[in-house]
């Protein structure tokens, strides 16, 4: 696999806070099953490479805000294109692919036109549900046009594994009186993730021996109206767990990261804004290090096993 196109700015490495004992003994006993055949694999290999996108906001519509919504078209054909040639595993977009400026008519030839060229990339495509896929439309209408499960309670979370890693997608697109988003009828600020997708979460997490990675598109990390607002109830499950390595996000166009007790958080940056693209390439390492190689205005960051405090 080629590597990465890195951003401008410098790889920044980040020393995560002591995992627990049982989340160090699942990274090895991951890395063991996947390579007893294999002999024994370097370190530096990656387990698996994924790419991700997130707020493409297209629209056939002109700039506004920083928003250069055509743009995102070429932006789009330019990441697919760059994941084909690496081989990744996968590819997923965190939401808001769409932007809805277009209105009731428009939204629907928007995302036929955008989708067409993710769909280009061969392999696995996934998708997490943003709050601007559902200004115009419903996630019923998401399920038709993406393939995105659809759950009794309104949520459109789900799971898949591969390369003997959990990979856990989360909606967090309902109000916080539990209404799932729909046309409109919410404030992009209240995202609430309700108590059904959280004992799913709990479940699947218990269910599965070995290392798990969570996407969605709001944040878990933060303190303001970007975050979930019952993101401490998702960040004690993950906690919990200790199986979590990594969580991935978008929402907040400016992007970021921290560790909150030794995950990583990583808020990916908007495609849409300005005239540089902004994608990422994630690999998963045997050590169990993390590198995110960021395009264009993505940050890049890696997560070293070795500074890690021992179990």
């Amino acid at each position: 696999m080629r590597k990465s196109k890195e951003s401008s700015g410098a790889l920044q490495s980040v020393a995560p806070a002591c995992p627990a004992p049982r989340f160090m003994m699942l990274l090895l006993a991951g890395v063991i099953s996947m390579f007893t055949l294999a002999g024994n694999p370097r370190s530096d290999e990656p387990v698996i490479r994924f790419g991700m996108v997130t707020d493409v906001h297209y629209a056939d519509a002109t700039a506004r805000g920083g928003r250069h919504y055509k743009q995102s078209l070429p932006k789009m054909i330019e990441f697919i294109d760059a994941m084909n040639r690496e081989e990744v595993a996968f590819v997923i977009q965190l939401g808001d692919l769409v932007d809805g400026v277009s209105g009731y008519d428009g939204i629907r030839n928007d995302l036929q036109k955008i989708v067409a060229e993710y769909n280009r990339f061969n392999g696995p495509r996934y998708h997490a549900l943003g709050n601007h896929c559902l200004d115009r439309l419903t996630k019923t209408d998401l399920r038709d046009l993406l393939g995105t499960p659809l759950h009794e309670d309104g949520g459109s979370y789900y799971s898949f594994v591969q390369n003997d890693i959990l990979f856990l997608v989360l909606d967090a697109c309902f109000r916080s009186d539990g209404t799932p988003y729909a046309k409109g009828n919410f404030k992009w600020t209240d995202a609430y993730i309700p108590k059904t997708q959280l004992a799913w979460l709990e479940s699947t997490l218990a269910a599965h021996q070995g290392r798990a990675l969570v996407f969605l598109h709001h944040e878990l990390s933060s303190d303001d109206h970007y975050n979930v607002s019952n993101a401490d109830q998702v960040r004690k499950i993950l906690q919990k767990s200790g199986k979590i390595a990594a969580v991935f996000s978008g929402h907040r166009h400016t992007g970021g990261h921290q560790t909150i007790d030794g995950i990583l958080y990583y808020t990916l940056r908007g495609l849409v804004q300005g005239d540089d693209n902004a994608y990422a390439t994630v690999d998963i390492k045997a050590d169990g290090t993390i590198r995110i190689a960021g395009t264009g205005r993505a940050e890049s960051v890696k997560v070293d096993s070795k500074s890690a405090c021992s179990p």
